[in-house]
């Protein structure tokens, strides 16, 4: 019968394993033999019974170029997907629709994301919902529309008041008011 072996040795076996380093491999690296890396694989199978599946994931993980970090950056997203009471097929749907559109107006997705800000914030600033932005605006231009048209009645006003003026400036020029001012005023 062969040697204890330390548990920091069956620890890194085990993580050399998870990482989808082969038996092999593993072996040779912490000097033991074969057998053991085998024995110390199925000792650690027996206490955590889906460490199969954890090795797969794991590998997969790897093969993709992902850390654990961005697998745990996933779930968050997911989790809070999930209490917004959205999905992910409908996140996906939306980024679809984003870089389309993004593509369509030459424009980048950060820069998309930017304008969304921007919109919500001045939504805020008015106190209303970012869903009745649109009709925010188009009740403005119709404000507007009605104003123009109140502005200009009242510069057709002023324009019809400065010919009045200048009419009767010229009257009093010329003495054409056609009454007898001359008489009244004798000089």
């Amino acid at each position: 019968m062969g040697k204890r072996i330390p548990s920091e040795i069956k620890n890194k076996v085990l993580d050399s394993w998870l990482f989808g380093i082969p038996s092999n491999m593993i072996a040779t690296c912490n000097g033991i033999g074969y057998g053991s890396v085998f024995r110390i694989i199925e000792s650690f199978k027996s206490k955590i019974p889906d460490i199969d599946v954890l090795r797969a994931v794991d590998v997969m993980i790897k093969q993709e170029g992902l850390s654990l970090n961005d697998v745990a950056s996933g779930i968050r997203v997911k989790n809070f997907l999930e209490q917004m009471g959205s999905s992910e097929i409908e996140m996906e749907r939306l980024l679809t629709d984003i870089d389309i559109h993004s593509f369509k107006t030459n424009q980048t997705f950060s820069d998309f994301v930017k304008k969304v800000h921007e919109i919500h914030r001045f939504a805020s600033g008015l106190g209303i919902s970012i869903h009745q932005v649109y009709d925010y605006v188009e009740q403005k231009k119709k404000e507007l529309r009605t104003l123009q048209i109140e502005l200009d009645k009242m510069k057709s006003l002023i324009l019809k008041k400065k010919i009045e003026y200048h009419g009767l400036q010229y009257r009093i020029k010329t003495n054409s008011f056609g009454n007898s001012s001359d008489r009244m005023y004798p000089s």
